[in-house]
């Protein structure tokens, strides 16, 4: 879940699943969001091996997307907002988030709860 800029709402989300199924979706709030119908350019999903046990994900939000999205990009040294989350429903259900959330439920579309990231500039030599 990442929300880029302090003075829009929207933010973003991207869930995916063992199977590398992506969700992802925009918009302001849990209500009334865009899910996108396609994986977009340079996401670059990647999904590890499932092997019962344990599996692993990663992607990237590029620039390009975030101009399409919200007609701009973050600068360097900008705050944006977000937060990670893990979950697991099956027989044994349990969540984890990287920044805290205050519900007495499993709830990740509380941007209230997001947590502040800084964009760094990497220079690529």
């Amino acid at each position: 879940f990442l929300q880029p800029f302090e003075d829009d709402a929207r933010y973003i989300n991207v869930e995916v699943n063992a199977a590398g199924d992506a969700h992802i979706g925009f918009g302001a709030g849990r209500e009334n969001r865009t899910v996108l119908s396609e994986m977009p350019e340079n996401v670059n999903l990647q999904v590890s091996a499932h092997d019962g046990a344990w599996w692993a994900v990663a992607y990237t939000i590029p620039f390009a997307l975030m101009e399409a999205l919200w007609g701009r990009t973050p600068e360097p040294g900008q705050s944006m907002r977000g937060n990670f989350y893990k979950c697991d429903e099956s027989i044994h259900p349990h969540f984890g988030s990287w920044n805290y959330i205050v519900c007495d439920h499993p709830d990740f579309h509380r941007p209230e709860c997001f947590g502040a990231m800084t964009l760094e500039a990497v220079s690529k030599a």
